[in-house]
């Protein structure tokens, strides 16, 4: 019996080791909230991402102080929705505004996880900063537009040589011959 009580005592501490260790290795914020939406774990990733410590963080409402206005609503829809374990789940996601704790704004790619424990339904957002995402999506637009707005002709074709693009000025070329040369 005492053999078995320790095997079980190590089974338990191997398991919260484990626990542990991800979500102190996640890339993600990961933030556990109750049914109210109150903050009861806090990864390390998010006091980097968002400024805050875990010790300062924990008791508070996750909505009020991570999500931008707009996004709060929507946010607590989704945890509402979520709030039944027989009810259908829906995808739990939202792109958003989130703020850092000195008011910087950034983008935010949040999911929210329900966790059905024995005796509560907690709940884990994870929340990734999608700046560089965004930043990027932008820099691809601009470009998009500058050969779409080119008065010179801008073509993109394949290794075979079939056009994948042609802007409006290249339709006049190609219409009456002049100066279009794919050799």
């Amino acid at each position: 019996r005492e053999l078995m009580r320790t095997r079980h005592a190590a089974a338990i501490a191997e398991s919260t080791a484990l626990v542990q260790a991800i979500m102190d290795s996640s890339l993600d914020a990961i933030i556990v909230i109750d049914r109210s939406g109150r903050i009861i774990e806090f990864n390390p990733t998010a006091e980097t991402l968002l400024g805050r410590s875990r010790a300062d963080s924990l008791g508070l409402e996750f909505a009020h102080l991570i999500l931008e206005t707009e996004e709060r609503s929507l946010f607590r829809r989704i945890l509402t929705e979520h709030q039944n374990p027989s009810a259908p789940i829906s995808r739990g996601r939202l792109q958003g505004m989130a703020r850092r704790i000195h008011g910087e704004r950034f983008p935010v790619d949040l999911s929210l996880r329900p966790l059905q424990l024995p005796q509560r339904r907690l709940f884990a957002v994870y929340l990734r900063d999608i700046t560089e995402r965004v930043r990027q999506s932008r820099e691809i637009g601009s470009l998009a537009a500058l050969a779409s707005e080119s008065p010179i002709p801008v073509l993109r074709v394949n290794a075979l040589g079939v056009v994948l693009y042609a802007n409006t000025p290249s339709a006049f070329t190609r219409s009456t011959g002049i100066g279009l040369s794919l050799a």
